[in-house]
């Protein structure tokens, strides 16, 4: 499958939400497994440092706070008055920071789902799109390797550090909910970023965060006529790489997940079989996002029967 295989372990649990404070400390928990170091504690919360697998170790730092604490480090930060918990991306000096994401922590939600990997970070409802501040989704994505054939007679970027986030608002314009983020999101590249506020009234044509669905039409735009999925002559839809771009530009590509070229059911678990590396194992993937064009799958697990998991 076209998948960027991490080798790190992948973990995936559930998070209470009735509390701030139980919130952050499953969170924590689960961070701290997926291989997440901690930079520094603060009141009611954590500041993570974050580090990508690859060779190039391209790396930031997230804050996960409670709000109120948040609000009294923070008095200029324009956060919404319910109980929350804060989640924050920075670059490694903190001098850049992005979108003030918040998830509810006010006994909205019975609990939250989350998937976790080395460098990436997906919590939802389950059952439930992004909207009523109910997800998020941030991460340092895999960058291709400028070497070789492909790059000749072109100048391969220069990429210090990089990172995306989306989600935690009002709005359902995030990656739970859609492939194209066009508000509540950021994006972060070589010391600088981009941030599209709590605004329904944003263009999604301003070429924001996005996933990259197999389409044959232009859908970025909601005034296009809706076309038809790319999938198999049996109906099936293709599995393809789960690419991230912003500002019109691939930046690079999600870890250990893929798109398909049509809806599936969101949340529901399967169980594919992929070759890498000289090894067939089998997948375990939950629907992490699902509407007409994709659906974002979520690797849960890598194993292969009596082999353990392969990937890790």
């Amino acid at each position: 499958m076209p998948v960027a295989y991490s080798g790190k372990p992948i973990v995936h649990e559930s998070l209470r939400a009735d509390t701030a404070a139980n919130t952050i400390a499953d969170l924590h928990a689960v961070l701290l497994a997926a291989g997440w170091q901690v930079n520094r504690a603060l009141t009611g919360g954590w500041v993570y440092d974050v580090t990508s697998p690859q060779i190039t170790h391209y790396a930031c730092r997230v804050l996960v706070q409670d709000d109120i604490n948040y609000k009294i480090d923070n008095p200029s930060a324009d956060l919404y008055n319910f109980r929350s918990v804060v989640i924050k991306f920075y670059n490694v000096d903190e001098s850049v920071s992005s979108f003030d994401h918040q998830i509810k922590t006010n006994g909205t939600y019975t609990s939250f789902q989350s998937v976790a990997g080395r460098c990436q970070l997906f919590i939802s409802v389950v059952g439930a799109d992004g909207h009523g501040w109910s997800s998020f989704a941030g991460g340092i994505p895999f960058v291709p390797i400028y070497s070789g054939s492909c790059t000749e007679g072109l100048t391969p970027p220069v990429i210090v550090d990089l990172w995306w986030t989306n989600g935690g608002s009002q709005f359902g314009f995030d990656w739970r909910s859609q492939f194209d983020c066009y508000a509540c999101m950021s994006y972060y590249l070589n010391g600088v970023v981009v941030i599209a506020p709590d605004n329904n009234n944003i263009s999604p044509d301003n070429g924001y965060v996005a996933l990259v669905p197999l389409i044959a039409t232009n859908v970025f735009s909601h005034s296009q006529v809706p076309w038809p999925t790319i999938t198999y002559s049996s109906h099936k839809p293709l599995v393809i790489d789960a690419m991230v771009v912003w500002g019109w530009q691939l930046r690079g590509q999600l870890w250990d997940a893929f798109l398909l070229t049509a809806a599936g059911g969101l949340d529901v678990p399967h169980t594919y079989t992929d070759d890498y590396g000289g090894a067939t194992f089998n997948v375990a993937t939950q629907v992490w996002h699902s509407n007409t064009y994709s659906s974002l799958v979520l690797i849960l697990e890598v194993f292969s029967s009596g082999a353990g998991n392969v990937a890790y």
